[in-house]
């Protein structure tokens, strides 16, 4: 599992450095892939619980909303995502009633949206991130890194056996959380230092400008919300009764082990951001 682990990251790390280096077309089109397969993830699994989500109009509203966010969120100020939504809420009713499935209607569409706002919703704010100006693959790279580190000592300490014995998330939820938070706000400030290095600057890294008490405000928000959203992914993994939600990555599990971390990490950041820093 270990050496699954080290080979799935030796490749992938280097490779989402190079699309985010690259351009904007190759960061949607990783944006879009990670979408479209944790959408097709997230369906199944409610499948498995005995739900019938509108699989194919909820991605394809997915793709719809992260290719909105692409053209008209990043630079210009023209706001589409509604549009997308509301005609996309109109035609999941709409299907639903030519159907004819009047019982489940509410749960058909109800869990269909969930989906959208869950996966593609939150993953692509990813674009509005890396795109924001001046800085926004600075912000990328300190939120990749901080969260990968904040997993690697919360994969750590779920290690010990006495912690699995207490609850089946591994460490209390109040401990695991005060945890986080110490451990993001440790990890923004080492992370800071580390991108100072003149090596990175072919990375076009600049986080110079970054005060300590916001530094430590971002550490907060990626502590708490990537664990919150590991728990969540848990949850509903396990409330359809499976253990890991589908294995894509040798060693790391399906798509949304992959992002859950990240699915309120990106959103609540570049939030922050956008209104109290740039």
């Amino acid at each position: 599992m270990i050496t699954n682990k080290l080979k799935t990251a030796v490749i992938a790390i280097p490779l989402i450095i190079l699309i985010i280096n690259w351009s904007s077309v190759s960061f949607l089109i990783l944006v879009l892939a990670v979408v479209i397969m944790g959408l097709h993830e997230f369906y199944e699994l409610i499948e498995d619980k005995g739900y019938y989500p509108q699989k194919y109009l909820g991605i394809a509203c997915g793709i719809c909303l992260t290719l909105t966010i692409f053209l008209f969120e990043r630079r210009v100020d023209v706001r589409i995502t509604g549009v997308v939504l509301t005609v996309f809420l109109f035609l999941f009713f709409l299907v639903s009633l030519i159907k004819e499935d009047a019982e489940g209607i509410i749960i058909s569409v109800s869990v269909s949206l969930l989906g959208v706002f869950y996966v593609a919703w939150t993953i692509s704010h990813s674009i509005l991130l890396r795109d924001m100006r001046p800085y926004g693959r600075s912000f990328i790279y300190l939120l990749l890194f901080t969260v990968w580190s904040i997993n690697l000592l919360m994969n750590w300490l779920e290690r010990k056996p006495e912690r699995k014995r207490k609850n089946k998330a591994g460490i209390n939820l109040y401990v695991r959380l005060l945890a986080a938070s110490i451990a993001g706000m440790v990890f923004v400030l080492m992370w800071q230092k580390v991108f100072e290095l003149e090596y990175f600057k072919l990375w076009a890294v600049n986080l110079g400008f970054l005060p300590l008490y916001r530094s430590l405000i971002v550490g907060l928000i990626l502590g708490i919300s990537s664990q919150i959203g590991y728990l969540v992914n848990s949850r509903i993994s396990g409330n359809a009764g499976i253990g890991d939600s589908r294995g894509l990555f040798p060693g790391y599990g399906g798509v949304l082990e992959n992002i859950s971390t990240f699915q309120f990490s990106i959103p609540l950041t570049y939030y922050f951001i956008r209104f109290f820093v740039v």
